[in-house]
């Protein structure tokens, strides 16, 4: 093989990417050769003239192949960040989003009492139960999920990212704990302060299912019934049995869903406290109060 540089690496990654269709081909091709080289994509322009090792060499192409044929950025370098939280993800788990982000912030805005008990169901990667931990060090986090797979992901970024951060460092005191179980069917009555989930929402019959980075993503993790809100009405009637007096429901939500769920979460006897819009201005979330 001849001698390659870091640089026509890069333009070479970049055009594969770009010729498949890639809208941000160099930012990928940046992503995956740093991977592989295990340095920071500053690397690659502070050593431009580095020669690439045939080994190497074959290792980014055999990524930039399987970005062509559509597998995700996050699975093939297993990180995706989250709330500034460096997760480990891979295919057990749904990717984490930027619009779930929003829910989060909002539930961070809620009169919720200093030593707060909050579950995530569907916890997947952990991405939710582990930015609640992070911003609130003195809350008690559950994260939960029905299948055993997820929730090691959990505990693997639990004891890389928390486990061995002392608690005067930002971290929380009380690391989330782990529970496999259908959404609320092991807890107890009025348990919680704060049941928050982004469960799957998705048609079982929409074609976008077959399409993009949907097409790797567990499909568990995406849909629920000819309507997509099977999930969502077992959750809410659940929530209602498992929230304290006061306690808050937070669902994340389709764009084109926000007045079913309010049905659901209403007719489950909530009281919707607020509609939330993702970053885009689509109605992605909504946030509602137990009460007598």
């Amino acid at each position: 093989m001849f001698d390659i540089t870091l640089t026509q690496l890069l333009v070479q990654s970049t055009a594969a990417l770009a010729a498949a269709g890639q809208a941000s081909a160099r930012l990928e091709a940046e992503v995956l050769i740093a991977f592989v080289f295990k340095k920071p994509r500053s690397y690659l322009y502070a050593y431009p003239e580095v020669v690439v090792s045939d080994m190497h060499c074959q290792q980014v192409n055999a990524l930039i192949d399987e970005r062509v044929a559509g597998r995700p950025i996050a699975y093939l370098v297993q990180e995706r960040d989250f709330w500034s939280l460096p997760l480990y993800v891979n295919e057990q788990v749904l990717i984490p989003r930027p619009e779930t982000e929003c829910m989060v912030e909002a539930v961070l805005q809620l009169s919720l009492p200093d030593d707060c008990v909050a579950v995530d169901l569907g916890s997947g990667s952990g991405a939710i139960v582990m930015a609640l931990a992070v911003e609130r060090p003195a809350w008690v986090c559950l994260a939960s999920d029905r299948f055993a797979e997820p929730l090691q992901v959990v505990k693997k970024n639990i004891d890389d990212l928390l486990g061995a951060q002392a608690p005067d460092n930002g971290m929380p005191a009380r690391l989330p704990m782990l529970l496999q179980a259908e959404w609320l069917s092991a807890c107890a009555e009025a348990c919680f302060d704060l049941v928050i989930s982004n469960p799957p929402y998705i048609e079982d019959a929409d074609p976008y299912l077959d399409r993009g980075d949907l097409r790797f993503e567990p499909r568990s993790a995406l849909a629920s019934g000819a309507d997509g809100l099977g999930d969502i009405r077992c959750i809410a009637k659940q929530a209602r049995r498992s929230l304290k007096l006061g306690g808050y429901l937070a669902l994340e939500h389709g764009y084109a869903q926000q007045q079913q769920v309010v049905g659901i979460v209403e007719g489950a006897g909530f009281e919707v406290k607020e509609l939330g819009r993702d970053l885009a201005g689509l109605p992605r979330y909504v946030v509602a109060q137990s009460h007598s």
